[in-house]
């Protein structure tokens, strides 16, 4: 018979960690206000799967020790702080191993391994498995980690992920948050704003929370208040062209037919420029944007072909193209017929006075257009490009876009879908006909996007 010993870990979890452990699924997404004690929380519930599994029973997929992980997006954080929790919250459970170097523990009664890891070195979680794991702040991940690497590793042995962070705009962890509100057994979301936690936690007390905000507020950095401490999605930061709020009315708007079937049909086309971007098809009408055609992985010949299939179908009335990686798809669809409009990003703006480029431009008017009627469709994906571009002046005073590749740099996404939708403000375009069941005192869109 196997003696049990009884180990304490020193962990106290306060009323809202407890909380959370009790509530997490196969895949939780846990938003926290900043002192909340996530790490504290992932690192214990580490612990706690890595004492309880029995590898006495079948173990599903790959053969071998439970293995865990915790993912934050450099190793020199994770080793800073979370490292340094995990060998603390171990170090009363007898005859553990570690390994500074390599930054895992090892519990001695299973073999069971829990291992800290840098999202911006990918190529060390390659190859392995995981039984569960923790993304910490996972917006953060070099593009690619969570879905190429770390989701394939979880699947030989049906492991669990749990995903922490605080908010820092419409990025990947509020389309993983937005994704676990759905109805799925296997997915929850969670989220804790300071205002609903303070009388909870004992290093917290409201005088140092409101000492906290009023400073922020004397600074002007009220919306990182609200992100970091209210857990708001939608702050945006002062140089965000298109804010967040503006995004999210936007796709709450509904129109009827009758309030766009008199506008002409536009198609904006971007290209794929890398080998993980992707090309797509945004169509627009007057106020109304519908479900974007997304082509991942495709070449120029089928992405000729599928947009020739959109074409036929919707009879646009003008059809623009990223000029920057779009000459084959230009050149091919004018080789079929079709009339297309090449649009350099970097070209010319019809107001040069007031844009840097054609780009800056066209997402100018696109803003514009957010602000004064747009309906939206429930892209998230879409809804979260929208809002990363930031801008400046140039030494004219013009408005200046952030670069695309700046911002994949930043934020780990590429705008791909929102530069297509831009791609429809980019020309002028002469409005259909009015159809026969319009009525004469029907009126049409009064936005005009070339009215500087």
């Amino acid at each position: 018979m196997t003696k049990r010993i009884r180990v304490s870990t020193g962990y106290k979890p306060h009323k809202y960690q407890l909380e959370i452990h009790r509530m997490l699924k196969r895949f939780s997404v846990v938003i926290c206000h900043r002192r909340f004690g996530k790490t504290i929380l992932a690192v214990n519930e580490l612990i706690d799967k890595a004492l309880r599994i029995d590898t006495a029973r079948s173990l599903p997929g790959v053969a071998g020790a439970p293995r865990y992980g915790y993912i934050a997006p450099y190793l020199k954080q994770a080793k800073a702080i979370a490292w340094e929790m995990l060998k603390a919250f171990t170090a009363n459970i007898p005859n553990m191993r570690k390994h500074e170097s390599e930054l895992w523990v090892e519990f001695p009664h299973n073999g069971a391994r829990i291992q800290i890891f840098g999202a911006d070195n990918a190529d060390a979680l390659r190859g392995g498995y995981f039984d569960g794991v923790v993304c910490d702040e996972p917006a953060d991940f070099k593009l690619g980690v969570w879905s190429k690497v770390v989701r394939p590793m979880l699947a030989d042995r049906n492991g669990w992920a749990l995903f922490i962070g605080t908010p820092k705009g419409l990025n990947e962890l509020y389309e993983l948050y937005t994704y676990g509100l759905e109805e799925d057994n296997d997915w929850v979301s969670l989220i804790y704003p300071v205002t609903e936690t303070i009388d909870d936690i004992p290093h917290l007390s409201k005088e140092e929370i409101e000492d906290i905000r009023k400073k922020a507020e004397k600074e002007g950095k009220e919306n990182e208040f609200r992100q970091e401490f209210l857990c708001d999605f939608t702050a945006s930061t002062t140089n965000t062209l298109i804010p967040i709020d503006s995004v999210l009315a936007a796709a709450k708007r509904s129109l009827r037919r009758d309030q766009y079937e008199f506008a002409p049909v536009i198609f904006g086309i971007d290209v794929a420029r890398f080998g993980d971007d992707s090309s797509c098809i945004v169509r627009r009408q007057g106020l109304a944007v519908f479900d974007p055609i997304i082509m991942t992985g495709f070449d120029t010949t089928q992405v000729i072909g599928r947009t020739a299939v959109e074409i036929n179908k919707h009879n646009p009335d003008a059809i623009f193209v990223d000029g920057g990686r779009g000459e084959g798809v230009i050149d091919g669809l004018r080789a079929l017929g079709y009339t297309v409009t090449e649009i350099p990003f970097g070209g010319k703006a019809l107001n040069s006075k007031k844009f840097r480029n054609k780009r800056s431009e066209m997402w100018y008017l696109m803003a514009q257009s957010i602000n004064t009627g747009l309906s939206l469709p429930t892209s998230v994906k879409l809804q979260t490009e929208l809002t990363l571009p930031m801008y400046s002046y140039d030494e004219q005073g013009r408005i200046k876009l952030e670069k695309k590749e700046d911002i994949k740099e930043r934020s780990g996404g590429s705008p791909d879908i929102a530069d297509g939708l831009s791609l429809t403000y980019a020309m002028p375009v002469r409005p259909r006909i009015i159809p026969r069941s319009t009525s004469d005192n029907r009126k049409q869109e009064e936005y005009d996007p070339f009215d500087f």
